[in-house]
């Protein structure tokens, strides 16, 4: 009877491991597999083999540009790539890091509930392309060489390093009267480093892999969140179960926090550097920020469901923040 029993249970898992599906998950992650990015994703492939029988196959880049035209070329199922990269595969999802719209973590996850919701499906999709999961990568900030920098007036004429196919920091740049240096994901660091940018625009998590304190010397981190870098996993959605993007994104909500956490400790370690700006300042960044955000609207990089989805959250969280009381957004 144990003869039978055991070569019964030996032929049910054959038969599940045949039945197993094989993908391939690219990843971005500028430390490679010791990232945040690339761990999170192992994480979510053991739970995508348990849930949904889908056996993942891991490839870390450390080049962003790369992962993503890997994903477009079909040699990636799956990819774990920024809201920025997102936007080449015409995904609505990129709009949750529009420039200004989340200034806190508690925003960013009140976003993300909205969006993981069965409601938000349809937003999550574009044509064959789906957003299978969003989590918090970091709140970016700008390191600047001279700590002296304080208002978005003295950056008039410096140079700052931005992802070359970033609308959005592009424009916020010109805004201001500086000079965007086109950058990649690989190099954006080393131009900062080398002293041939004056700023450049970064998450915390990217201060150590990129040794950004280097460029830093006596200069700063200007205390005051610009955006909300995410990392999104962009599914070829014909190639996974149906229900399995909306699962994904249910998923990568109930872990939030514990990614939150490992991002927290990151920014742990910028603490010290960070240089305040005047309070009498910050609704002058929030003009500007929403009148890139209403441009980038109008030239349809941001979609506008989502960027009033978040103008409603901050209105909920800080109710009396001018813009409540405009429809221009």
């Amino acid at each position: 009877m144990r003869r039978l029993t055991a070569l019964l249970l030996a032929a049910t898992l054959t038969a599940s491991a045949q039945a197993a599906e094989e993908r391939v998950l690219c990843v971005y992650d500028p430390m490679g597999t010791n990232g945040v990015a690339y761990k999170t994703a192992d994480s979510w492939r053991g739970v995508t083999a348990e849930r949904w029988g889908i056996n993942f196959t891991l490839r870390a880049y450390i080049e962003e540009k790369t992962a993503g035209d890997d994903l477009a070329a079909g040699k990636c199922d799956a990819a774990v790539i920024t809201g920025v990269r997102a936007r080449a595969f015409k995904l609505k999802s990129a709009t949750i890091e529009a420039i200004g719209a989340l200034p806190t973590y508690p925003a960013l996850k009140n976003t993300i509930f909205q969006l993981q919701r069965a409601e938000a499906a349809g937003l999550m999709k574009a044509g064959s392309w789906e957003t299978a999961a969003i989590y918090p990568a970091g709140a970016v900030y700008l390191f600047v060489r001279d700590a002296s920098i304080r208002k978005s007036t003295q950056l008039a004429g410096k140079r700052i390093s931005a992802i070359a196919d970033d609308d959005a920091a592009l424009t916020m740049i010109k805004e201001v009267g500086a000079t965007g240096v086109g950058s990649s994901t690989a190099d954006f660091g080393a131009k900062f480093n080398s002293g041939s940018v004056d700023a450049c625009y970064a998450p915390a998590t990217a201060y150590k892999p990129l040794e950004l304190h280097r460029g830093l010397g006596a200069g700063g981190i200007i205390d005051f969140v610009l955006s909300q870098l995410t990392m999104q996993v962009v599914i070829k959605a014909d190639r996974f179960p149906t229900g399995f993007g909306q699962w994904g994104r249910e998923y990568a909500y109930s872990q939030f926090d514990t990614v939150l956490a490992k991002v927290s400790a990151a920014e742990a370690e910028i603490k010290p550097k960070l240089l305040p700006i005047p309070e009498e300042d910050k609704p002058g960044y929030d003009q500007k920020f929403q009148a890139v955000r209403v441009t980038l609207r109008d030239r349809g990089t941001y979609d506008a469901g989502i960027l009033k989805v978040m103008k409603n959250i901050r209105c909920q969280m800080w109710k009396t923040r001018a813009e409540c009381a405009t429809s221009v957004e």
